[in-house]
């Protein structure tokens, strides 16, 4: 998974640490294989991502902080109400993956993961990217449509399908694309079948 993101110029970090070849064994140790554990299981998805040479822009690092997101909460307007585990950074392109993530387990917190790349794809539309038939226009007609309808998906890896409906209501079009983008990439099956 390494080579993935070095081949793709993309930064991944433990905490401040960035990760070389040399020191990536010593930090998986130390952190138990979680982190490299989800963008093992995620990896053929992730590369499918960053294959895309739109997104190049949207995604520059990878960060698994080994502190908890309190920080965040007071130093930052941006995400006052954190709670679940992932961020990501529109200034920066980070998707950050927080410890909270890891108390629901493994599966989840690879979930978080593809959510929190989701936010990157959201960017590339807003600022007019197109993917296949789909522009940030169609996205919201679409989220509409469900919204209206009360047809919309919600990941069970995430917290809950309930949970992540009601999010999406309540944070509208970024979290039901990140969502969205989440279920395609790991329960493609499912999402069609609904």
């Amino acid at each position: 998974i390494y080579q993935l993101l070095f081949e793709y110029k993309i930064k991944l970090k433990i905490g401040h640490t960035l990760v070389t070849p040399i020191n990536i064994s010593a930090l998986a140790k130390a952190d138990g294989g979680k982190w490299i554990y989800s963008l093992s299981v995620f990896r053929d998805y992730l590369k499918d991502l960053y294959e895309v040479d739109k997104m190049r822009p949207y995604i520059k690092e990878v960060v698994f902080w080994p502190e908890d997101y309190e920080w965040i909460r007071r130093d930052s307007q941006e995400w006052p109400d954190l709670g679940f585990g992932g961020l990501y950074g529109r200034d920066d392109g980070s998707v950050t993956i927080l410890r909270s993530a890891e108390k629901f387990g493994r599966k989840t917190y690879g979930m978080v993961l593809l959510h929190e790349h989701g936010h990157a794809i959201e960017e590339a539309l807003q600022n007019g990217e197109v993917f296949g038939k789909y522009d940030y226009r169609t996205m919201q007609d679409l989220f509409d449509t469900l919204r209206s309808n009360n047809a919309l998906y919600g990941i069970d890896k995430i917290g809950g399908s309930r949970d992540r409906i009601n999010y999406q209501m309540d944070r509208g079009l970024p979290e039901f694309i990140a969502d969205t983008f989440a279920a395609y990439m790991a329960q493609k099956e499912l999402l069609l079948q609904h």
